[in-house]
């Protein structure tokens, strides 16, 4: 299986580097057409290791048969939950736009990391 990785500071640049990161692995692997959803996704991942976990960690990208799959690994140690917020809260909105847009997601907390997935179907599902 092909897979590459990358590392994370606690910084504001830090979802910009893991989109750039993940459009230029999944381009390059020919699944340039969830590149846009992928992109999409990390950066609500990254943007909650940064806010919530405030710690850095790693992006992994692995080509699935099929798709893509994303992880991404913080030092945080919390443990995240979908939120429900009203139509006037500000925040809390980044993993149900996972939920909503993979085609499966989920976390995975030991060792002082949180694990957040992704996986997404090798055609976008916004087409």
């Amino acid at each position: 299986m092909r897979s590459a990785s990358t590392v994370f500071d606690v910084s504001p640049e830090a979802p910009v580097a893991a989109r750039r990161f993940v459009r230029d692995t999944s381009r390059s692997w020919g699944l340039g057409d969830v590149a846009s959803i992928a992109e999409l996704l990390v950066s609500e991942l990254v943007t909650n290791a940064v806010r919530h976990g405030r710690s850095g960690g790693d992006v992994r990208v692995e080509a699935l048969p099929a798709g893509l799959r994303v992880v991404v690994t913080d030092h945080g140690g919390g443990v995240p939950a979908q939120q429900w917020p009203t139509s006037n809260d500000v925040t809390g909105r980044g993993l149900a736009v996972v939920a909503a847009l993979s085609r499966r997601w989920g976390t995975a907390v030991g060792d002082g990391s949180t694990a957040v997935w992704f996986e997404l179907d090798d055609v976008d599902p916004l087409l």
